[in-house]
């Protein structure tokens, strides 16, 4: 969960192992592509950004949001590892709320 008070700055994702035709889009509930449009990844043990231009730099957050991964196209592969990093900037005006 992100907490109220912090704006989306850029993700980055990476993964053991191809995801093949799998897609993935990371956003929320409402929106499944907010932060990233789902799409194949398949660079190995490259970390690589992303962050869809709406949400980079956009509004701080009022409330507390859960970010989501969706999985599409194709089911992801057996084994390894897929790993997704999120960096969010906390509003100055803001007291400050450890992330969960």
């Amino acid at each position: 969960n992100v907490p109220s008070g912090h704006a989306f700055v850029c993700g980055v994702v990476t993964a053991s192992a191809t995801l093949g035709t799998s897609t993935v889009a990371i956003g929320t509930a409402a929106d499944a592509g907010k932060y990233r449009a789902a799409a194949t990844f398949t660079a190995v043990d490259t970390p690589t950004l992303f962050g869809k231009s709406s949400a980079v730099g956009g509004a701080v957050h009022e409330e507390v949001e859960q970010v989501i991964l969706t999985i599409g196209a194709a089911a992801l592969p057996s084994s390894g590892k897929l790993v997704v990093d999120l960096l969010f900037a906390a509003d100055p005006a803001q007291e400050a709320v450890p992330v969960d």
